[in-house]
């Protein structure tokens, strides 16, 4: 149910006549004509809407198409990869200044050919074309895709465009800026056409008066950021004027303050969806303690994880209830930096541990503490950890100094956290994780074991803990 229109420019530069592009139906009209006021002061006379005979001498026009792509209710409000005018006007004007006297766009569906399109897969861009390409189009009308507002842009060989750090808000949000670039002719390198217009943008006349123009040097391309609605019922073909016809609205647009009666869609309300498509990515995590609360399941999914972070020099699957079950990273021996991805099939118990060899106390840490996750991560109180027996389910000692002490001596130590909190005297709880939190409570300490193993990664690491980014 994806739509893809083209937002068209005909910009009309004072140099063939040129074909009005919105042609029928209400007809252009100026601001403020000869009467139109009771206390209306002026020259009476009339003021021709003609591109072609409002301006002394020859005009000459070429189309730029922005392209668009949306599925129902969806806004899209981007800025579009820029793109290139036609190269014949390209080369005219190099070193030279264009005077454009008028301009006029609407919305179409383009069945010809996009030569010099600037859209790539999914990033979106445009084409143009000199005279015009236009035989083809067909214009979309306003209650099937509505137009909010739009800018763009004509820029120069001695402009360029840059993301600004915090977007201009009038007249309307926009991280886009224009600036020149050193040089030495004066003129104006990029103009910026912008309306914040609704359903009037077809119909509101672009032309300057005669003698008057916006003057470029050097034109090389048109930029177009436009906040486009679909509100395109696809019961009904998108060029069919057949009027608005009503279709089923995202639950956010269902409230009291939703219009259902205007004869326009709620959705031109600036509704609250976007085209941000909702991507889950997956990360895995390297444990060198514990156990993994969601393991990988299977040799190409394990081998993808550690290719995430590291060389991998081969995989393999093994059934081995000894071994932490899930992916196991293990340094290659024979090839220095690269690991191999070993799968274990087995239901195993076991947890990941680098506690064999030498390490290191890290800690005091002030303001921190160890939690003990539901039972998982406390170290028992089992006498041979030295428990003073203070605190049911968990071992805790009654100094850091004899914490550390014990600790040492037990692999299946991995740190203790130090508090008042639970006691009127402080107690060192057992931890068998090494994994810390900011606490709220000052006074709270930390300790805990670093291994060599686990620095250098020489050893063994399970991967496991998925951590879902949305």
């Amino acid at each position: 149910w994806a739509a893809s229109l083209l937002l068209a420019h005909l910009s009309v530069s004072s140099m063939a006549e040129p074909e009005v592009m919105n042609k029928g139906g209400v007809p252009y009209s100026i601001s403020n004509p000869p009467g139109s006021t009771k206390d209306w002061i002026g020259t009476p006379g009339h003021y021709s809407t003609n591109f072609n005979t409002n301006v002394k001498g020859p005009v000459e026009h070429f189309d730029v198409y922005g392209e668009v792509r949306t599925k129902y209710s969806q806004v899209y409000w981007t800025r579009n990869t820029p793109i290139n005018l036609p190269p014949d006007l390209v080369k005219r004007f190099d070193g030279k200044v264009m005077a454009i006297t008028g301009y006029e766009i609407d919305q179409v569906t383009h069945e010809g050919p996009q030569t010099g399109s600037t859209t790539k897969g999914g990033i979106l861009g445009g084409f143009s074309c000199f005279p015009e390409c236009s035989g083809t189009d067909k214009s979309v009308p306003i209650y099937h895709a509505y137009n909010h507002h739009y800018f763009g842009w004509l820029t120069g060989k001695d402009s360029e465009m840059y993301d600004m750090d915090k977007p201009i808000h009038v007249p309307n949000p926009s991280y886009t800026g224009l600036r020149s670039l050193p040089n030495t002719h004066g003129f104006p390198t990029n103009i910026v056409f912008k309306e914040n217009p609704g359903g009037e943008y077809r119909k509101s006349y672009h032309g300057y008066p005669s003698g008057y123009a916006q003057l470029l040097h050097s034109p090389t391309q048109w930029v177009v950021e436009p906040m486009q609605i679909d509100t395109h019922n696809r019961k009904y073909g998108i060029n069919d004027e057949v009027g608005y016809q009503p279709w089923f609205l995202p639950k956010a647009q269902q409230n009291n303050m939703t219009q259902l009666h205007s004869g326009l869609s709620p959705l031109i309300e600036c509704p609250c969806s976007n085209r941000i498509s909702r991507k889950v990515v997956t990360s895995s995590t390297i444990l060198t303690s514990g156990k993994c609360p969601a393991t990988i399941t299977s040799q190409s999914e394990c081998t993808a994880a550690v290719q995430a972070l590291a060389q991998v020099s081969s995989s393999s699957t093994i059934n081995n209830a000894s071994r932490p079950a899930g992916c196991i990273m293990v340094p290659d021996t024979m090839k220095t930096g690269e690991y191999q991805a070993v799968f274990n099939a087995a239901t195993s118990s076991q947890s990941c541990s680098t506690g064999q060899g030498p390490f290191t106390w890290d800690g005091p840490h002030n303001g921190t503490a160890i939690d003990c996750a539901n039972g998982g991560q406390c170290l028992p109180s089992d006498p041979k950890f030295g428990c003073t027996g203070e605190f049911q389910g968990q071992c805790t000692w009654d100094s850091p100094e004899v914490a550390l002490k014990q600790c040492s001596a037990y692999d299946e130590c991995q740190g203790f956290f130090c508090s008042t909190v639970f006691s009127s005297k402080l107690l060192c709880f057992g931890r068998s994780t090494t994994v810390t939190r900011r606490s709220t409570t000052a006074t709270d300490q930390t300790w805990t074991k670093v291994y060599k193993q686990a620095k250098t990664l020489q050893g063994e690491a399970d991967l496991g803990g998925l951590v879902n980014l949305s």
